[in-house]
């Protein structure tokens, strides 16, 4: 893949790919155990995307600074100790023990639990992408290190989709976790080897450091604004691919089933934006993308006018296609302004910052702002906006260049829609509507169905209540028999 001989090249692939695997297995396999304990909402999966996130962006941080503040011999001894810490710390699955009584808070439990089973040995694997390709940069240094990125993500996708068709139907829970520990010691091994490997050579990569650390000095000295802008650019577009990523698979999930296929193939869609957008630079085309954005998000809001049992199929497929579509946009910009080789640890710490940002977004920020799932349209608006001024401003249907000043008066546009449309929201009240309230466990609803009341969760009625004289009549779940 990399423009060097396989026999150096296959160790760095290797521990890329296992890495990315591991990580992205672990996910629904801790998710789905924990399922049930939580009552099967769709916050399970949301605040485990946003603890592992911030776990990620902990191990890019993590990889950062050794690539920065130490020289090889010591970031071998650094990591090595932890690697061999992880591997005390299996298996990874919780007890009983664990299990909720109901009295406390579900996210800071839920978080606890992951902390405390999975915490070090995905905070090592999540390290494992910059750090490794930091240690491939000081034999290579140059742009072609970024592609062990869309390898990176290749190995999550496998993971990703693997999983509902392989591992889940053919191993229970503990298997899979027995499977998941027996590939971590394996990748401990390869990574033992690529210690190795930057030992052998850490004279010529302590000497490649000592350049970088120079380099890096004295391009602090010089930052511009348009420096802060590439840098918040690098945090603003994964941030908002999180946010895009959580808020649909929250969409899918109320409306049909919190099970893990449902959970993954959004997770999938979004890998996918990356292995393309990384690859090369050719694959990424925004004018295309963001005319079938548009078409897409046209295509979301008419999905409610169509015959009932069309309504949910194709509002779910063209929700998952318009996320696809976004995060190519997100993620084609972000690849179109990665750095040298020799900033990629900073490069993708501020990405992973982006990615946490978006999840503690949705996942804590927006159940304590809204009594409603409001963040969903919201962040449509916005998402069909930013493709309207990639649509008016790129110069051609099959490049990424653009003429911004041809855009001016659209942008302004674009800008304000959002605004327009938050403002439509508080606006347009819905007259049925008699109490809403919003938690851990998803939306509640009370409203006036003809003459009674209703309690709906999702699309979902959970309850009936006859209005007087008619009131003690046993409707919905109950009989006057049961």
């Amino acid at each position: 893949m990399l423009r060097l001989p396989s026999t150096q090249t296959l160790p760095f692939v290797i521990a890329t790919l296992l890495g990315a695997f591991l990580v992205f297995q672990i996910q629904p396999v801790i998710s789905k155990c924990v399922l049930p304990w939580f009552g099967g909402t769709p916050a399970v999966w949301t605040t485990c995307m946003l603890f592992f996130q911030l776990l990620l962006f902990a191990g890019y941080l993590y990889a950062h600074a050794l690539r920065t503040f130490l020289s090889p011999r010591v970031q071998v001894l650094i990591h090595v100790t932890l690697l061999v810490a992880a591997v005390a710390m299996l298996p990874i699955l919780p007890t009983d023990a664990w299990q909720p009584r109901g009295d406390e808070s579900p996210t800071l439990l839920l978080l606890t639990i992951l902390m405390v089973h999975v915490g070090l040995p995905y905070f090592m694997l999540s390290s494992t992408g910059p750090l490794v390709q930091s240690w491939l940069s000081l034999r290579n240094p140059n742009r072609e290190v970024y592609r062990l990125y869309a390898v990176s993500n290749f190995g999550s996708l496998a993971a990703l989709l693997s999983y509902p068709f392989v591992f889940e139907p053919s191993l229970s829970i503990q298997g899979q976790s027995t499977f998941w520990s027996a590939l971590f010691v394996g990748f401990v091994a390869v990574q033992m080897l690529l210690a190795v490997i930057l030992i052998r050579n850490s004279g010529t990569a302590t000497q490649v450091t000592i350049e970088t650390r120079q380099d890096a000095g004295a391009n602090d000295s010089l930052v511009t604004l348009s420096q802060w802008r590439r840098w918040m650019s690098w945090i603003a577009l994964p941030a908002f691919a999180s946010a895009m990523l959580l808020t649909t698979t929250n969409h899918v999930c109320q409306d049909v089933a919190v099970i893990p296929f449902l959970w993954i193939m959004p997770l999938s869609l979004y890998l996918v934006s990356f292995i393309i957008c990384f690859d090369s630079p050719r694959f990424y085309w925004p004018k295309t993308t963001s005319a079938v954005a548009i078409a897409l998000a046209i295509a979301c809001r008419l999905s409610h006018t169509l015959p009932g049992s069309l309504q949910l199929p194709v509002d779910a497929v063209a929700s998952m296609l318009f996320l696809l579509a976004i995060c190519l946009l997100c993620h084609g910009e972000v690849a179109r302004v990665k750095p040298p080789a020799t900033q990629l640890t900073l490069y993708y710490a501020l990405l992973s910052a982006g990615g946490a940002i978006g999840g503690i977004t949705i996942a804590l920020l927006c159940p304590m702002w809204f009594n409603s799932y409001a963040e969903q349209p919201l962040i449509t608006t916005v998402a069909t906006s930013m493709a309207l001024i990639l649509l008016i401003t790129c110069r051609g249907w099959r490049v990424a260049t653009y003429h911004w000043e041809s855009g001016r008066a659209i942008r302004i546009v674009a800008i304000l829609l959002p605004l327009v449309s938050i403002g439509a929201a508080g606006s347009v009240a819905n007259p049925s509507m008699v109490e809403s309230t919003r938690n851990f466990f998803g939306v509640i609803r009370v409203e006036r169905a003809g003459g009674d009341l209703q309690l709906v969760h999702g699309g979902t009625v959970h309850g009936l209540q006859r209005m007087s004289p008619d009131q003690g009549q046993a409707t919905s779940y109950y009989g006057v028999e049961s």
